[in-house]
Protein backbone atom coordinates (compact mmCIF):
# COMPACT_ATOMS: atom_id res chain seq x y z
CA UNK A 1 0.00 0.00 0.00
CA UNK A 2 1.30 3.98 -0.82
CA UNK A 3 1.55 6.26 2.01
CA UNK A 4 -1.66 7.99 1.28
CA UNK A 5 -3.70 5.07 1.15
CA UNK A 6 -2.23 4.43 4.60
CA UNK A 7 -2.90 7.64 5.38
CA UNK A 8 -6.89 7.77 4.19
CA UNK A 9 -7.65 4.24 5.85
CA UNK A 10 -6.14 5.42 9.03
CA UNK A 11 -7.95 8.84 8.92
CA UNK A 12 -11.29 6.73 8.13
CA UNK A 13 -11.19 4.71 10.62
CA UNK A 14 -10.57 7.49 13.15
CA UNK A 15 -13.17 9.56 11.73
CA UNK A 16 -16.21 6.94 11.28
CA UNK A 17 -18.60 6.93 8.27
CA UNK A 18 -17.63 10.05 6.30
CA UNK A 19 -17.96 11.31 2.66
CA UNK A 20 -15.58 10.95 0.58
CA UNK A 21 -15.75 14.81 -0.06
CA UNK A 22 -14.61 15.25 4.09
CA UNK A 23 -12.18 12.87 3.92
CA UNK A 24 -10.47 15.11 1.34
CA UNK A 25 -11.11 18.33 3.17
CA UNK A 26 -9.98 16.58 6.25
CA UNK A 27 -6.36 15.14 4.46
CA UNK A 28 -6.28 18.59 2.52
CA UNK A 29 -6.38 16.99 -0.82
CA UNK A 30 -8.15 17.91 -4.09
CA UNK A 31 -11.64 15.31 -3.99
CA UNK A 32 -10.50 14.01 -7.36
CA UNK A 33 -7.40 12.92 -5.71
CA UNK A 34 -9.12 11.33 -2.73
CA UNK A 35 -11.58 9.40 -5.20
CA UNK A 36 -8.49 7.73 -6.85
CA UNK A 37 -7.33 6.65 -3.70
CA UNK A 38 -10.52 5.25 -2.43
CA UNK A 39 -11.19 3.53 -5.71
CA UNK A 40 -8.23 1.38 -4.68
CA UNK A 41 -9.12 0.85 -1.30
CA UNK A 42 -12.56 -0.04 -2.12
CA UNK A 43 -11.16 -2.60 -4.98
CA UNK A 44 -8.69 -4.07 -2.27
CA UNK A 45 -12.07 -4.74 -0.06
CA UNK A 46 -10.54 -2.50 2.78
CA UNK A 47 -13.21 0.47 2.72
CA UNK A 48 -17.14 0.09 1.94
CA UNK A 49 -19.50 2.26 0.73
CA UNK A 50 -23.05 2.74 2.23
CA UNK A 51 -26.20 5.21 1.92
CA UNK A 52 -26.42 7.92 4.05
CA UNK A 53 -29.44 7.15 6.43
CA UNK A 54 -29.77 11.26 6.89
CA UNK A 55 -29.45 12.01 2.79
CA UNK A 56 -29.92 9.17 0.57
CA UNK A 57 -28.22 11.49 -1.95
CA UNK A 58 -24.83 10.65 -0.58
CA UNK A 59 -22.79 7.83 0.50
CA UNK A 60 -20.03 6.94 3.10
CA UNK A 61 -17.08 5.40 3.46
CA UNK A 62 -16.57 2.66 6.20
CA UNK A 63 -13.52 0.47 7.01
CA UNK A 64 -14.06 -3.20 6.69
CA UNK A 65 -12.74 -5.62 8.81
CA UNK A 66 -10.40 -6.46 5.96
CA UNK A 67 -8.98 -2.96 6.29
CA UNK A 68 -8.89 -2.83 9.90
CA UNK A 69 -6.28 -6.23 9.64
CA UNK A 70 -4.29 -3.98 7.13
CA UNK A 71 -4.23 -0.99 9.25
CA UNK A 72 -3.33 -3.31 12.81
CA UNK A 73 -0.68 -5.02 10.51
CA UNK A 74 0.86 -1.98 9.35
CA UNK A 75 0.54 -0.41 12.89
CA UNK A 76 2.40 -3.47 14.43
CA UNK A 77 5.57 -3.30 11.52
CA UNK A 78 5.76 0.61 12.03
CA UNK A 79 5.86 0.01 16.10
CA UNK A 80 8.61 -2.38 15.30
CA UNK A 81 10.46 -0.15 13.56
CA UNK A 82 10.59 2.62 16.20
CA UNK A 83 11.13 0.56 19.30
CA UNK A 84 14.14 -0.93 17.62
CA UNK A 85 15.60 3.01 16.40
CA UNK A 86 14.54 4.67 19.84
CA UNK A 87 17.01 1.43 21.18
CA UNK A 88 19.74 2.04 19.03
CA UNK A 89 19.53 5.96 19.02
CA UNK A 90 18.06 7.41 22.23
CA UNK A 91 18.89 7.38 25.95
CA UNK A 92 16.80 6.12 28.49
CA UNK A 93 15.72 9.49 29.45
CA UNK A 94 15.12 10.25 25.93
CA UNK A 95 12.93 7.63 25.64
CA UNK A 96 10.79 7.78 29.08
CA UNK A 97 10.04 11.42 27.42
CA UNK A 98 8.77 10.35 24.34
CA UNK A 99 6.87 8.01 26.55
CA UNK A 100 5.54 10.57 28.93
CA UNK A 101 4.54 12.58 25.89
CA UNK A 102 2.86 9.82 23.44
CA UNK A 103 -0.98 10.88 25.19
CA UNK A 104 -0.48 14.21 24.37
CA UNK A 105 0.76 13.74 20.52
CA UNK A 106 -2.37 11.16 19.94
CA UNK A 107 -4.41 14.02 21.54
CA UNK A 108 -3.26 16.37 18.93
CA UNK A 109 -3.58 14.05 15.82
CA UNK A 110 -7.34 13.54 16.76
CA UNK A 111 -7.58 16.94 16.48
CA UNK A 112 -7.27 16.42 12.80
Amino acid sequence: MTGPQLTALSRLERLGPVTTAELARREQITPQAIGATVAVLEGRGLVARTADPADGRRWLLTVTDGGRAVLSSERSAVADRMAAAMAASFTSEEVATLEAAAPLIERLADLF
